[in-house]
């Protein structure tokens, strides 16, 4: 976060003066979105820095601002940087597992919802492609949440060298969602036979039933997740 407020700080002043001449400008929107687009490589915490950053520049571009404001506006980005880095490290000081706790919640109902989709797959009035296209939109979902839950558990110091319950228990939680999902995905059927195998027996009903209220005790999971975020310690 002080990385951010830094480089926030410095975009600031570089595109104040840069908009004051439409080729300099031009430039600096070259090198500015260049630069800060290669934080990806480093992670979702890095990139999420190249992205202020770009917002940083994009806001400042439409703000008229003669020279001597330039310098008084981005103080003012570094102050509202600074007072953010503050509150965050205060509640994380108080709350170190909140933020864990509800990104772990989020994940486990995007599983849940994934399940969901599959589920849909034994429903005979359900469209095949759109659900196929439904699906794989939805396992990009599980994926990003999944990698911002790993950020958080396996990035963060404290979480992995720490040896208390609930460290461990969000650690554990992460890895058996994660392998609940890469059983799912790894199971696949020729849903199209099944239908016309099984259609009029009452199996696939069944199937869809039992599936149902799995993905309803999977997203139960996650909104317990979310509730203990709110009033645990």
């Amino acid at each position: 976060m002080l990385f951010c407020s830094a480089f926030i700080f410095i975009v600031a002043i570089i595109t104040g003066l840069a908009r004051l001449n439409v080729y300099t400008l031009g430039l600096e929107i070259i090198a500015t979105s260049f630069f800060f687009s290669m934080f990806n490589v480093y992670g979702i915490r890095a990139a999420s820095v190249g992205n202020s950053g770009v917002l940083i520049m994009i806001l400042t571009m439409d703000a008229a601002l003669s020279p001597p404001q330039v310098l008084t506006h981005a103080l003012l980005i570094l102050a509202g940087g600074i007072f953010y880095t503050v509150v965050s490290l205060l509640l994380h000081a108080l709350r170190p597992y909140r933020i864990s706790q509800r990104a772990l919640g989020d994940s486990l109902r995007e599983v849940a919802t994934y399940l969901s989709i599959k589920t849909d797959f034994y429903d005979a009035s359900m469209d095949l492609d759109k659900n196929y296209n439904r699906l794989v939109d939805q396992q990009i979902t599980v994926h990003e949440k999944q990698e911002a839950v790993r950020e958080l558990l396996f990035k963060t110091r404290q979480i992995v060298e720490e040896t208390t319950a609930e460290g461990r228990r969000l650690v554990f939680a992460f890895t058996e969602g994660v392998d609940f999902f890469e059983d799912i995905t790894a199971t696949y059927y020729d849903y199209a036979l099944l239908r016309k195998q099984f259609a009029g027996t009452g199996a696939l009903e069944l199937v869809n039933k039992t599936l149902k209220k799995a993905t309803a005790e999977l997203d139960a999971i996650g909104r317990a997740r979310h509730s203990l975020a709110q009033r645990g310690p």
